[in-house]
């Protein structure tokens, strides 16, 4: 539809509205039908694979790591599910942590991983996980940017380009339209 219209912001409606409106017509799809249908569904969600997001914030009173494990439920609400503080930031005590958390799930690997793009933590994570997506948060791409383009006119486009919900290809265009206009074409 994206591609129909030529464009987000000309299909009428938000990706939000979308997903929502899916999860309402799969609901009444399943408890419309018989009792065996709503508890396969149900069962279907649960089972489902985890995406989970690995944090780490050195905001206590000891400069320790603090790791959360959150996922999001079937109702799209934040679901904190573990709970680490570290003593240190190195590929073991992430190890560590990684087992830890597949031994208290169960030994169910996550088809997604997004960080705030550690090194310790990316080799951990190759370790215990080596098929899931492993991607860094948006806030840490944006801050580590906007850290390195020290003037603002540079700064605004790339906010742009990261938050905007684009194709692949567009974003492509856009990205090389924004090198080019800064004189960032080296930085490719």
């Amino acid at each position: 539809m994206v591609n129909q219209k030529e464009g987000y912001s000309k299909i009428g409606f938000t990706q939000k509205d979308m997903y929502n409106r899916i999860d309402a017509k799969r609901q009444d799809e399943a408890f419309e039908s018989d009792s065996h249908a709503a508890l396969m569904y149900l069962r279907s969600n649960a089972n489902s694979e985890t995406n989970f997001y690995c944090s780490t914030y050195k905001t206590n009173a000891y400069a320790k790591p603090l790791v959360l494990f959150v996922d999001v439920n079937n109702h799209r609400a934040t679901c904190v599910f573990g709970v680490a503080l570290l003593s240190d930031e190195t590929v073991q005590s992430y190890i560590w942590v990684l087992n830890t958390l597949m031994d208290s799930m169960g030994y169910k690997h996550p088809i997604s991983i997004l960080t705030d793009g550690d090194e310790a933590m990316r080799q951990a994570i190759d370790e215990i996980f080596p098929n899931p997506r492993h991607r860094i948060c948006g806030w840490h791409v944006s801050k580590n940017a906007t850290t390195h383009l020290h003037k603002e006119e540079k700064k605004s486009p790339f906010r742009y380009l990261l938050y905007k919900q684009i194709s692949e290809d567009e974003f492509k265009e856009l990205w090389k339209e924004m090198l080019e206009q800064h004189g960032l074409e080296e930085n490719d």
